[in-house]
C-alpha cells in the first residue's frame, strides 16, 4: 500500500519532533517556565538539557529566561555561538531560534545517563 502525503520535509520533521518530546527528570516545568534541578552543570550543559526537553525550535528569549543567565550578549557569544559551532544546536540568528541537533541530543543524553561523581553506579 502506498501512502502519499503533502507535508514538506520541514513539516514532517516538526511533526516527528513533537511526537518525541522528551521528559527530562532534571528539568522542572510549569506554566511555560523551566528550571534545571541538577547542580554543578555548566551553562552549556544546562542549555542542552533544556533543549532536550523541548520539541523543535525554542525562542532564544525563552531559553535565556529559563537559564536565568546574567547577560544576553555573553549568552549569545559564549554559549549559543559555541554550541552552534560545535554542531550541538542550530542557532538561527535572524529568527532568534535554537534547535537541538543530533550531536546535541547525544551529548544531552550522555549527561543524564553518566554516573555522577560519588555515585555507586
Amino acid at each position: 500500500m502506498t501512502t502519499v502525503h503533502s507535508l514538506s520535509t520541514d513539516e514532517a520533521s516538526d511533526l516527528v519532533d513533537a511526537l518525541i518530546q522528551r521528559e527530562v527528570s532534571w528539568v522542572w516545568s510549569f506554566n511555560g517556565t523551566k528550571r534545571i534541578l541538577q547542580n554543578g552543570l555548566t551553562w552549556k550543559q544546562k542549555t542542552l538539557l533544556l533543549m532536550l526537553s523541548e520539541a523543535g525550535e525554542v525562542n532564544e528569549a525563552d531559553l535565556f529566561s529559563w537559564l536565568e543567565h546574567p547577560g544576553m550578549p555573553s549568552f549569545r557569544k559564549d554559549m549559543l555561538k559555541q554550541l552552534h559551532k560545535a554542531r550541538f544546536v542550530e542557532h538561527d540568528i535572524t529568527a532568534r531560534t535554537i534547535r537541538l541537533l543530533p550531536p546535541g541530543v547525544a551529548e544531552a543524553e550522555r549527561l543524564i545517563t553518566a554516573p555522577k561523581p560519588g555515585s555507586a553506579r
